[in-house]
């Protein structure tokens, strides 16, 4: 959850307008599973479950089961091609990720909503930690270090060694402006 979170945070921040589609497609992707079981519990408490006299069933029972239906087999589907991929160029995997495969074809609804919890996680803050030193990120690309904390290293013989020289100071990375870029170009040119 924290690598989703992160990684779609950077996006907010580098790649906006992209990090609001995704958000406005994997949200109304997930909302499609409460709403039809809603709908389908409402017409099984109302009673909405006969045909009527044209030979239909409750459009409100049969309709939201279609559609949850179409969009798992959807999901299955597209696992199904994913997995052909991996049986063409790793074949000599196959026993190893069968457990990933049957949590792919299975498990897909759940593996898209926690994706977006961290979708809607990555809509708050602006702070992220990779290795043990925390960013602070800003519109355009600018990157704040906030904190290091020393990582604790494990030797062979299990003695913990730790980072030295890691200070917690802040440092600010701004991103390149064309000029650098264009005189990088020209000196890669020359």
């Amino acid at each position: 959850f924290s690598f989703w979170r992160r990684q779609s945070l950077i996006a907010r921040f580098y790649v906006p307008l992209w990090w609001t589609l995704s958000l406005a497609t994997i949200t109304v992707a997930n909302l499609i599973w409460p709403a039809s079981f809603a709908t389908i519990a409402v017409a099984l408490w109302t009673g909405s479950t006969g045909f009527d006299s044209t030979g239909f069933g409750s459009i409100l029972l049969w309709l939201p089961a279609a559609v949850l239906a179409t969009f798992y087999g959807l999901g299955v589907f597209r696992c199904r091609l994913r997995q052909g991929l991996i049986k063409l160029y790793f074949p000599h995997l196959q026993e190893k990720l069968r457990g990933a495969r049957l949590f792919d074809i299975w498990a897909g609804p759940l593996a898209s909503f926690t994706h977006w919890a961290a979708l809607i996680a990555s809509s708050l803050g602006r702070t992220i930690t990779w290795r043990n030193i925390t960013y602070r990120l800003y519109r355009g690309g600018r990157v704040e270090t906030v904190s290091r904390y020393p990582l604790e290293l494990r030797a062979f013989g299990g003695i913990a060694e730790v980072e030295e020289g890691l200070v917690a100071k802040a440092d600010i990375v701004e991103p390149l402006s064309t000029e650098t870029e264009k005189s990088n170009k020209t000196q890669r040119a020359a």
